[in-house]
């Protein structure tokens, strides 16, 4: 949230509608449900889901594959889990169907599947196995700043528009396939591309599993397990845990809900409100969704489509500061909430929880000149949000009212960037949020 406009605030379409009841529970456990900090699969344990064995995924010890792979975009990017954790050259690891999840000691990364086969001398097997060509000489890269070999390694899917469209589909190619490190090769079936975390093919003919002319993603964490390269013993599926207390809590929304501008993750408002959840209800699972700089619309979009795994207990919503900041109008900001809210509904939550914007115009970042005219856009959002909560069926938050005043007289509820909430400001968000909730709350 960097920009803040003048333009006068447009006519607000304010929609009267009974209120809609609050949604029921989730469904109880099945192949998959929720345990403490985290959530067991059963659907990738060789048995076709059957007998209940299968692998947890968690941020237990304080390594956080969980959070990853939800934020990743869960079993839609990454596949199912299919290994334990494990000890692999100092740094923990965790296979996925699509992928395998690395922990340095600071931070979880995707590993570079396909340069740690050829490093064990399995470019030959895969050649013949996996239709996978063997990775070109680097010699090129050799003096060259990252941007260029970047655009040296992306220029092999030149020969290729499908199989380029399909790669730069991702979001974040580099971050999801790594660099391409072979050149489009015809392997017969398929015209093929390495990757460091992924082999794409382009059918060349009709098979049981692509028609000609689609492209597909081998399963990467399914080829290092074929290599022989994961430890026997975490692929050993491990008998059902006992499932969590059933409470999920999901925030969604922006930097806020993020935590920008707090000392820690810890002071951020979502993870005091989860511990206030867990000192009631004992096993909580907390996941913070929150983008930085998303729109209404960019939660819906990116954020919102996760909550279906999750089946959340509880959603917290924080949006508004970002559709002012990037000129969204009131009325598409009205679609792109009630549109939000509906996806929210839909992951079936006890209880959704929908906040007002505070009152950043007093934040010192905002020119004493472009108050009035953000002061008044903010109450006419919030004007909107109050609406699509009643509509919606949603706890309306009100974190507008209590901040007007604090933050005429209390500076220091602000970090240091002059515009994000501090320790002291999230936990008047969390405070905020609790007291709304007690209501609501089963």
């Amino acid at each position: 949230m960097h920009r803040l406009f003048t333009s006068s605030l447009a006519s607000l379409l304010m929609l009267l509608a009974l209120g809609r009841a609050a949604p029921a529970f989730a469904a109880a456990p099945g192949a998959d449900y929720a345990i403490p900090g985290g959530h067991f699969y059963t659907q990738a344990n060789g048995q076709g889901g059957a007998h209940g064995s299968g692998y947890a995924v968690t941020d237990a010890g304080g390594v956080p594959f969980w959070t990853t792979f939800v934020q990743a975009g869960g079993v839609a990017a990454l596949g199912y889990p299919a290994s334990q954790r494990y000890a692999a050259g100092g740094f923990t690891e965790q296979v996925f169907q699509k992928a395998v999840l690395q922990w340095n000691g600071s931070a979880v990364a995707d590993l570079n599947v396909l340069d740690v086969l050829h490093e064990a001398g399995k470019d030959g097997w895969l050649q013949t196995s996996w239709l996978t060509p063997p990775p070109a000489a680097t010699d090129a890269d050799t003096g060259l700043a990252w941007p260029a070999v970047v655009a040296r390694h992306q220029a092999y899917l030149d020969a290729s528009p499908a199989l380029r469209a399909a790669y730069f589909a991702v979001p974040d190619p580099l971050a999801r396939y790594g660099l391409p490190v072979s050149s489009v090769t015809d392997e017969g079936p398929a015209l093929v591309v390495r990757c460091q975390r992924a082999v794409m093919q382009l059918w060349q003919q009709n098979e049981p599993w692509a028609a000609a002319g689609t492209v597909t993603v081998a399963n990467a964490g399914d080829i290092l397990k074929a290599g022989g390269l994961v430890p026997s013993s975490a692929l050993v599926p491990s008998g059902a845990p006992p499932a969590g207390a059933g409470f999920t809590y999901v925030a969604l929304g922006a930097s806020d809900a993020a935590g920008y501008g707090a000392s820690t993750p810890a002071d951020g408002y979502v993870a005091r409100l989860g511990s206030q959840l867990g000192a009631r209800y004992g096993a909580v699972q907390t996941v913070d969704l929150g983008i930085d700089g998303a729109t209404t619309a960019e939660v819906a979009d990116q954020e919102a489509p996760r909550l279906a795994a999750l089946r959340p207990t509880l959603v917290t919503i924080t949006v508004g500061p970002n559709d002012i900041i990037q000129f969204v109008p009131p009325n598409q900001f009205n679609a792109a909430l009630d549109r939000l809210l509906a996806a929210v509904q839909a992951s079936d939550p006890r209880v959704i929880a929908l906040a007002t914007m505070p009152d950043f115009s007093l934040a010192p970042a905002v020119p004493p000149f472009l108050r009035t005219a953000t002061h008044d856009l903010i109450v006419g959002y919030n004007a909107i949000i109050a609406v699509q909560a009643h509509l919606h069926g949603a706890v309306l938050v009100d974190l507008y009212g209590p901040s007007e005043p604090l933050l005429k007289t209390n500076a220091t509820l602000i970090s240091g960037d002059g515009f994000h909430p501090d320790d002291a400001g999230y936990a008047l968000y969390a405070t905020t949020f609790w007291q709304a909730l007690q209501g609501a709350l089963p």
